[in-house]
């Protein structure tokens, strides 16, 4: 909780450093599938500067199986919190991205016991962003989760810059 609040006070007390062309559209909302969120998630990122981004997103899902008597539910949600770094200026750009996921899980049993818990996943990875004079935003990034085990997955995010 410590680290989402230091890093929503870094965000809001930076919005004035986007001023260059580069970051004429500093403000980012995507839907990526596979990616950071695990499943999809949906992000919010801001330009800090012509470099950095600084992003937060939202995963919620659930499952549900019943089978003769036996029913089992299992519900997720992850907050993703993040920081990319980008190597070039223009409108595609190649980068390198870090953060933590904060997972909460709960599992239900028919038998009415269950399981619940909560953590954080380091999550690494880099990729190829596309932001556009119009707004059109394009992502695609492989991710590496750093959990009780090492994770691949590769992520793609369509949204619209502003």
């Amino acid at each position: 909780m410590k680290i989402l609040i230091a890093l929503t006070g870094l965000l809001f007390s930076s919005l004035s450093l986007a001023a260059d062309g580069r970051t004429a559209r500093p403000n980012a909302i995507s839907f990526e599938l596979l990616g950071r969120g695990a499943l999809y998630s949906i992000d919010y990122d801001y330009m800090v500067n012509p470099e950095v981004a600084l992003g937060v997103g939202l995963s919620t899902w659930s499952i549900s199986s019943s089978s003769n008597s036996n029913g089992t539910s299992a519900s997720a949600l992850i907050i993703p919190l993040y920081m990319d770094y980008f190597f070039s200026s223009g409108h595609g750009r190649p980068f390198l991205t870090a953060g933590l996921d904060l997972v909460s899980a709960s599992v239900s049993f028919s038998d009415s016991s269950s399981f619940s818990g909560s953590g954080a996943v380091a999550v690494i990875g880099g990729g190829f962003e596309y932001r556009g004079d119009r707004g059109f935003l394009f992502r695609f990034a492989p991710y590496l989760f750093l959990g009780g085990k090492i994770t691949f997955t590769v992520g793609l995010g369509l949204g619209y810059a502003f």
